[in-house]
C-alpha cells in the first residue's frame, strides 16, 4: 500500500490506500501501531480508482505526505549538477566525494564519465556498469529493480516495463508502463522505485506509458501524478509525458489522467508537457519556463477549457489542444477561450492548434479577429468539423492570415473546390488533405473521441 504520514509536532499519524479492481481498501492510525482497516466496494474499478484519487488529495490537502525520503549525499554539488547537468568536471568530483565515502554510487559515476569520454573503450566500462547496477539494483531501486531493461538503451521494447537512458552514470531518461502479461508491481510503483532512489533526482526526462486498469479496459494515471508530486520540488526534470499509448493499447476516452495542476510548482524548469488521455484535470496553469504544452483528449471539460484560457505562460512557445467531441466529455465553447485570444497570458506563443473541435467553424472565426493572431507564426486547425463556412474566414480573412508560415486544416470537412480556392490564396502555406464529406450537421465527427 502506499503509505502516507502525517507529523505536525503534536502527533504522528499515518494513512494508506491500496486500490484492487473495485475495492478500495484503507488503513490509518497513529506511527508504529497496526492502525485500523476498511474496505469499501464501488459499481466498478474505474469509480474506486476515482475515489482513491479523491481520498488521496484530501489527505495531502491535511498536510499528510507520501514516504519518499531520498538520501542526499552532497547538497552542494547536486545542486550544482541539477542546474547544469553536463558539468562534467563536477560530475567527476562528485564521483571522486562519493568514492572517498565508500559509496558505489562514486564507481558508477566514474564509469558513466568515463564511457562518455572514450568511445573506443565503452564496451569494457559499460560492462562494469551493469554489473555495478546488477549488484546495487534493489538498494537503488527497490522493488522496480528486477524490472529494469540494459542501460543505455535507445530502441523501445514493447515489452519492458522500464526504460532508461543513462549519462555520466546516472538516470537521465525514464519511461514506465505496464501491459496485459505483466503481473508485477503496480506502475506507480515502479515509477517511485526509480524517481525516490539516489540516482531519481537527477532526472531529466520521464514518460508515463499505459497504466494500471487496462486490464480492465481502463487506465489510471492519478497515482503516477501523486507519486511524482510527493517527492517535492524537482527542479532537473523538464521533459514530461503522462499517457503516451496508442489506441490499440487503451482507447483515448477509456483512461483518466486525473488532476496534474499539483506539479506545476514542483518542477520548476519543466519545458516540456504533454498530456494524454480522458479524464484531464489542468488547476492553475502557472509556470514561468514552460516551452511547449499539448494536451491531447477525445472529451475536454469546460473548467480544462477555462483553465487554458485562463493560463499565464509566459515563456510558452507551442500550444496544442485537441477539445475532442460531447458525446465523450466535452462540454467547453468558444466564448471561453476569448482570454487566450486576447494574447494576455501566452506573449510568447508563435505556434497554435485548436484541434478536434466541434465548434472549429467558431475558433477560426475568434482567430481570425483576436490580437492573438498576429504573433502567431503556424496556426492548426485540424481533425475537427471545419466546414466550407469556416474555410471562407480564411479567405475572407486573408490580410490576418497572410502572414503565417504554415496554416493546417486537414481533416475537417472542407468541399474540394473551397480546399483548391484556399490553396490558390494561400499557396504552399496551407495543408488541407483528408477532407471528409457530410450530408448534414450530424454526420459531422471530430477525429478523436472514444
Amino acid at each position: 500500500m502506499p503509505r502516507y504520514e502525517l507529523n505536525d509536532g503534536e502527533s504522528s499519524k499515518f494513512w494508506e490506500i491500496e486500490v484492487d479492481g473495485n475495492r478500495c481498501e484503507v488503513c490509518h492510525g497513529h506511527t508504529g501501531g497496526d492502525g485500523q482497516r476498511s474496505t469499501k466496494e464501488f459499481d466498478n474499478a474505474a469509480a474506486a480508482q476515482a475515489a482513491a484519487g479523491e481520498l488521496i488529495a484530501s489527505r495531502l490537502a491535511e498536510g499528510y505526505r507520501q514516504d519518499t525520503a531520498v538520501e542526499v549525499f552532497n547538497p552542494e554539488l547536486e545542486a550544482l549538477l541539477q542546474g547544469n547537468p553536463d558539468d562534467v568536471d563536477t560530475w567527476q568530483v562528485y564521483a571522486d566525494y562519493l568514492q572517498t565515502q565508500d559509496n558505489p554510487l562514486g564507481e558508477l559515476i566514474a564509469l558513466g564519465v568515463a564511457i562518455e569520454q572514450n568511445p573506443d573503450e565503452a564496451s569494457e566500462l559499460h560492462k562494469r556498469f551493469c554489473e555495478l547496477v546488477a549488484a546495487n539494483g534493489t538498494a537503488w531501486f527497490g522493488s522496480a529493480a528486477p524490472y529494469l531493461d540494459e542501460v543505455f538503451v535507445h530502441e523501445w521494447d514493447e515489452e519492458a516495463v522500464i526504460q532508461t537512458y543513462w549519462k555520466y552514470g546516472v538516470l537521465r531518461e525514464l519511461r514506465v508502463q505496464t501491459h496485459y502479461e505483466f503481473d508485477g508491481p503496480a506502475v506507480h510503483e515502479l515509477l517511485a522505485g526509480m524517481l525516490y532512489s539516489p540516482l531519481g533526482r537527477f532526472v531529466h526526462t520521464v514518460v508515463i506509458g499505459i497504466t494500471d486498469g487496462v486490464e480492465d479496459g481502463q487506465a489510471w494515471f492519478q497515482d503516477c501524478i501523486d507519486t511524482i508530486a510527493a517527492l517535492g520540488e524537482q527542479p532537473s526534470l523538464k521533459h514530461l509525458v503522462i499517457g503516451d499509448f496508442e489506441s490499440e493499447e487503451c482507447e483515448i476516452s477509456w483512461s483518466s489522467i486525473g488532476d496534474c495542476g499539483k506539479l506545476y510548482p514542483l518542477l520548476p524548469n519543466l519545458e516540456f508537457l504533454r498530456i494524454h488521455g480522458g479524464g484531464i484535470v489542468l488547476g492553475d496553469l502557472v509556470h514561468e519556463r514552460l516551452k511547449i504544452l499539448s494536451i491531447e483528449t477525445g472529451g475536454l471539460s469546460a473548467q480544462a477549457v477555462r483553465s487554458i484560457a485562463d493560463a499565464r505562460l509566459p515563456a510558452l512557445e507551442t500550444l496544442r489542444v485537441w477539445f475532442g467531441a460531447e458525446h465523450y466529455g466535452a462540454d467547453g465553447e468558444v466564448s471561453m477561450l476569448e482570454p487566450l485570444f486576447s494574447g494576455k497570458g501566452y506573449p510568447a506563443l508563435r505556434d497554435l492548434g485548436l484541434m478536434n473541435c466541434e465548434y472549429q467553424n467558431e475558433i477560426a472565426e475568434a482567430l481570425a479577429g483576436s490580437p492573438l493572431l498576429q504573433q502567431l507564426q503556424c496556426v492548426d486547425l485540424s481533425m475537427g468539423t471545419m466546414t466550407d463556412e469556416g474555410a471562407k474566414v480564411l479567405l475572407e480573412q486573408y490580410d490576418r492570415f497572410k502572414h503565417l508560415e504554415h496554416i493546417d486544416v486537414s481533416d475537417n470537412y472542407i468541399s474540394p473546390a473551397m480546399a483548391d480556392a484556399l490553396h490558390q490564396r494561400f499557396g504552399e502555406v496551407i495543408q488541407s488533405g483528408g477532407q471528409d464529406t457530410y450530408w448534414d450537421e450530424d454526420d459531422l465527427y471530430v477525429s478523436v473521441g472514444e
